[in-house]
């Protein structure tokens, strides 16, 4: 790969998937605004093999972590539910990943539910349904992203 070529990346705070030419990674995501060192390359996509509680441990302690630190490190606790959320939307069969999840789904199920000392952002505990496999449908309003210049040809 050399400047110029399409990368495919996903924003790593709201998971909107988006590509940009290399050597032009210095643009935010054109979604939340993210700065660039927050988005990942699609490329580095794995497929791993874990228990689903295995996962859940996972998830609570980074979302416990996060809260911890959330002075220190703003935007982790979102994060970290975007992050388990796109876990979680592949088998949503399955509990939430993070204490955060339980609580909207037990809010979900009996209504209005009182809990204080968890992330309570409902916004970040909604998994996003942008499709990794396809980051070029993505709108990106982006000057110098690849699906803005292929328009403009």
């Amino acid at each position: 790969m050399k400047d110029g070529d399409p990368m495919d990346m996903r924003c790593g705070v709201c998971g909107y998937a988006f590509t940009v030419r290399i050597g032009h990674r210095e643009h935010p995501c054109p979604e939340c605004g993210a700065p660039a060192k927050d988005s990942l390359r699609v490329m580095d996509d794995v497929q791993i093999e874990a228990n689903w509680h295995e996962l859940r441990i996972l998830g609570i302690w980074a979302e416990r972590w996060a809260g911890q630190h959330a002075d220190k490190e703003p935007g982790m606790q979102r994060t970290v539910a975007r992050i388990c959320g796109r876990i979680h939307a592949q088998h949503p069969d399955r509990s939430g990943l993070t204490l955060s999840a339980d609580l909207a789904e037990l809010r979900q199920a009996f209504g209005d539910v009182e809990v204080h000392g968890f992330n309570e952002d409902d916004e970040a505990n909604e998994p996003r349904t942008q499709s990794p496999e396809r980051p070029e449908a993505a709108h990106n309003p982006d000057p110098t992203s690849v699906a803005a210049q292929e328009t403009e040809e």
